[in-house]
């Protein structure tokens, strides 16, 4: 027995430098791999690629499990959500599906997300750095594909929705991607001096040009809400006065767009939206087609109760479903708060009608053929919050916000200083702030863009997941620090 542990204990000297470094490139490389999925190469690469880092940590550092408690609080939130996930299955049409799903979107990510913490905690000040220029490697591709693809394919010209070529899904959930490239470009050029300061100045420049190519106006909010951001959550000097001029510049811009954008197209024609929105918020969401012009009679499948209405005033279409999907999943959710629907947005146009029929004036108003019969059109409602509200119950919401506003709190509580510091840092504070501030403003921006939207989809929950564990593992290394100074 002594003889085993005696060689166990020299392979494990001789290799476990060797099995970090492994299960690091497993990782990053990974997060290179899953915006590829679905379309280049088949997702079970990436993933396995991070089981099999997952094994190889386990073999040498099986003793850094421990560490797991510094997690109880974090964990214990993604419990309740968890939990509230499987209740919901008592109340979901497709409940193999569902089940599916909470494995592929919570148990499999949260997994990950533990690994990710265990091996970020592990690494050395030193390490940590080459580990940032290997992320930045990994996520600067995003913009320089979005840009290739706007001027390749869309020609230049504004009004092209760009992106990584041949994405699996619509443009606007690809700006998921681009959120993270800007964010650890815009962080990263704060925090640094010299030379790699202006390299990563180029790469925000890129990040934001990126947005422009996108041309998606959730993106846009998002990207702004990112830019402002360390102006809250930094520290430097006259912050209050700071934050009275951003917020006073933040409302002028806002005046401004809303009185310029009138002669807009109406994509962009944010005053009449906003004129319009109270007289199409009053009326029912199967009833709201009647603002959407010629679409219903065209290109649009609409509840028989817009076809029999009419309006004198329109709304952008995409605006105007988004609208009706929001009030129909509110109204639901006001028919029974602590009633968990069923997990998962995909599930939303089959859930809905549990509560509320396709002959109900509360169904959205927007429908596509299903067998000899109808759904509502769009996979999900469009508003990640509301949707978690309606597929979890009151309780699953409130642990979905505390997990979310873990994250929050922590990023606020670090106080990474607005200000340049120098590249090297005895105890390594300053990689670590960069990983906070980054993946911080990335899930700042995120949760805007999810105002309007629901994703990540399942490649990029893991990615998402990876890096909220690199999160967690760089702020358990600096509060360590901090109480060893």
């Amino acid at each position: 027995m002594n003889t085993l542990k005696l060689t166990y204990s020299r392979f494990f000297e001789r290799y476990s430098t060797f099995a970090l470094w492994l299960c690091v490139g497993l990782a990053v490389l990974t997060l290179a791999l899953l915006p590829l999925s679905y379309s280049y190469l088949s997702i079970k690469i990436p993933i396995n690629l991070l089981y099999a880092a997952l094994v190889i940590f386990l073999l040498f550092f099986w003793r850094d499990v421990k560490s797991i408690k510094a997690l109880r609080l974090p964990l214990s939130f993604m419990a309740i959500v968890v939990i509230m996930a499987y209740i919901s299955l008592f109340f979901a049409v497709n409940v193999s599906e569902t089940k599916h799903l909470i494995r592929q979107f919570l148990l499999e990510p949260s997994l990950f997300m533990i690994m990710s913490f265990l091996l970020t905690m592990r690494l050395k000040e030193a390490q940590l750095q080459i580990v940032w220029f290997l992320l930045c490697c990994a996520f600067f591709y995003h913009p320089l594909a979005t840009m290739y693809d706007f001027y390749a394919n869309g020609g230049g010209s504004l009004g092209y929705r760009a992106m990584l070529p041949h994405y699996h899904i619509p443009p606007t959930a690809y700006v998921f991607y681009l959120l993270f490239a800007f964010s650890f470009a815009y962080v990263s050029f704060l925090k640094t001096r010299g030379l790699i300061k202006c390299i990563f100045g180029i790469f925000t420049l890129l990040g934001i040009y990126a947005f422009i190519c996108n041309g998606g106006r959730f993106g846009a909010l998002a990207l702004i809400t990112m830019m402002c951001a360390p102006f809250v959550f930094f520290t430097y000097k006259r912050k209050k006065i700071a934050l009275l001029g951003l917020f006073l510049t933040l409302c002028l811009g806002g005046f401004a767009l809303y009185h310029f954008s009138s002669s807009w197209q109406d994509r962009f024609n944010f005053h009449k939206i906003a004129n319009n929105f109270m007289q199409v918020w009053h009326t029912p969401p199967s009833e709201m087609g009647q603002f959407a012009g010629e679409s219903c009679q065209t290109w649009v499948k609409c509840s028989p109760h817009s076809l029999n209405k009419h309006s004198d005033i329109t709304m952008e279409y995409s605006s105007l479903e988004r609208i009706s999907l929001l009030k129909s999943t509110l109204l639901a959710i006001a028919d029974n708060p602590l009633r968990p629907n069923g997990y998962f947005f995909w599930q939303f146009p089959y859930n809905i009608q549990q509560i509320f029929p396709l002959d109900s004036l509360n169904h959205p108003f927007s429908l596509r053929d299903y067998g000899d019969t109808f759904i509502s059109n769009n996979a999900h409602n469009h508003n990640y919050p509301s949707s978690i509200f309606f597929e979890l119950g009151l309780v699953g919401f409130v642990g979905f916000s505390l997990f979310v506003g873990y994250f929050f709190y922590a990023f606020y509580k670090a106080n990474i200083d607005f200000s340049s510091s120098a590249f090297m840092d005895t105890m390594g504070v300053n990689v670590r702030h960069i990983f906070i501030g980054s993946i911080g403003l990335a899930l700042l921006g995120l949760i805007v863009a999810n105002f309007f939207d629901c994703f990540p989809v399942r490649e990029g929950q893991i990615f998402l997941f990876v890096l909220l564990g690199v999160f967690l593992g760089a702020k358990w290394h600096t509060k360590n620090n901090q109480k060893a100074r």
